[in-house]
């Protein structure tokens, strides 16, 4: 009789973490804003280098963060 009440447990364990591992969500890229009350072309040189600033940190956009 316990060898029955062990092996359903076991079972039972072994379910719930095979659902719970299923259950994760996909993680969210995150996102970077900014308002400008100048046009886009005299802020170009300032968004490359915040851009390039963003790759050697490891960022890509499009991959794990969007601009």
């Amino acid at each position: 009789m316990k060898k029955r009440i062990t092996a359903f447990i076991v079972c039972v364990l072994l379910t719930t973490f095979s659902f719970s591992s299923a259950a994760q969500q996909a993680g969210r890229i995150p996102r970077i804003g900014f308002l400008s009350t100048v046009s886009l072309s005299s802020l170009s040189l300032r968004l490359d280098a915040f851009r390039q600033g963003l790759r050697d940190l490891g960022y890509i956009e499009g991959e794990n963060i969007i601009i």
